[in-house]
Formats: C-alpha cells, structure tokens, sequence
C-alpha cells in the first residue's frame, strides 16, 4: 500500500525509538493528539483535545481512555483509545476501553488502531 501521507514511515520511526510496547503506545497517544487536533475532519468536530493526564476533568489514573476531546457544537465529550499493534488488536483491550467509558461523562467513543481488530471484536447487525 502507498504511504501518501508518510504514516507508515512514521509508525516504523515509533518502532525503532520506542522497542518497549508501552514506551511505543504512549508515543502513538502524543501522535493521535496532534492528528485530532489538526486534521480537517477532526478540528472540525473537536474544539479540545487532552491526552488523559492533561485533561481538567479527569478523576483518576488512566484506565483505558486515552485522550479525551470535547466536540465543539454539543459540547459533549469523546472517550478515545489509541492502540499501536503490530497484530490484532485483542477483544480484551477493547471491553476495557468499552468498560472504562461505559455509564459515565461520555456521549462517543473513538478508537484509533494501527492495525485490524480481532474477529470478535467487530460490530455486526
């Protein structure tokens, strides 16, 4: 697949700075923030984005939500998960993401993955 936009050379930048799978995802959140917040479709939806720690209203250690953006016409907020796999991304980390947002502050959930999701963890009708 063509790298347009110079993606793939920047994931494959992130793999050899950060060898450490945590080091690597916590690199790949600073990435989705930037994304969020200057890419046309989503700065046009979100007026703020916070990496978790960052943001005002949050009310513990990080469980799961990644970034936190408020969209810009309801004021509503969006719970994201950032996921850097090499491989599927497991069903596990998905109802953790699902479970820490689940019944509380949140109107939408957004996640952001570098590669496909587990079988099981795809929606269908």
């Amino acid at each position: 697949m063509p790298d347009f936009f110079g993606l793939q050379q920047l994931l494959n930048q992130l793999r050899l700075e950060h060898p450490s799978a945590y080091d690597r995802g916590k690199a790949f959140e600073y990435v989705c923030k930037f994304y969020l917040e200057k890419d046309p479709y989503f700065s046009g939806i979100f007026s703020d984005v916070w990496l978790w720690y960052e943001w005002p209203d949050r009310d513990g250690p990080e469980i799961g939500i990644d970034i936190v953006a408020r969209e810009k016409w309801t004021g509503d907020l969006c719970a994201v998960q950032c996921k850097f796999h090499q491989d599927m991304v497991p069903s596990g980390e998905i109802d953790s993401f699902i479970a820490a947002a689940a019944g509380s502050k949140f109107a939408s959930l957004l996640l952001i993955s570098t590669s496909d999701l587990t079988s099981n963890s795809l929606l269908s009708d």
